[in-house]
């Protein structure tokens, strides 16, 4: 079991309690984060047990107080998806997210710039539909990793 939020957060910072979710999947893993920031991935690398991750929901929207560099090096997500609006007031995500994602090699796909995303598993291998790509002329789903067995 991962690490709870902090029970003594503000509730002007009641994004610190977000539900962090870890779902196994056959042989994937996925992480979803709601709107952590640096300090409760910080908690979250206390436990022994967070794995490396295949997919993760980026936290906060992509914002600059996520995301941070030992949470991506522990966890080495391959896929990741930002939701954000497009044309967001914030600037989400924010160009440090996406650098920090960019250096982890990390396939990111954004909400703002894709549209919806719908990624897909059988357990060995994970598929994304980026509302943008769909094509009559194409397969409805895009392979992007299977395992090696």
């Amino acid at each position: 079991c991962l690490p709870c939020p902090p029970r003594d957060a503000p509730i002007e910072k009641s994004n610190l309690t977000s539900l962090v979710l870890l779902l196994e999947h056959g042989s994937r893993r996925f992480l979803f984060t709601g709107d952590i920031d640096a300090s409760v991935e910080a908690r979250l690398l206390e436990d022994p047990l967070l794995p490396r991750i295949d997919y993760l929901k980026v936290a906060h929207h992509g914002s600059r107080s996520s995301t941070a560099e030992p949470f991506l090096e522990h966890t080495r997500p391959a896929l990741a998806v930002s939701s954000a609006g497009f044309q967001n007031s914030f600037n989400h995500p924010h160009p440090t997210d996406l650098a920090r994602l960019a250096a982890n090699h990390t396939l990111h796909f954004r909400t703002d710039l894709h549209g919806q995303i719908t990624i897909l598993s059988d357990g060995r291998r994970l598929f994304a539909d980026p509302f943008l790509y769909r094509s009559s002329s194409t397969l409805p789903w895009v392979p992007l990793f299977e395992s090696v067995e």
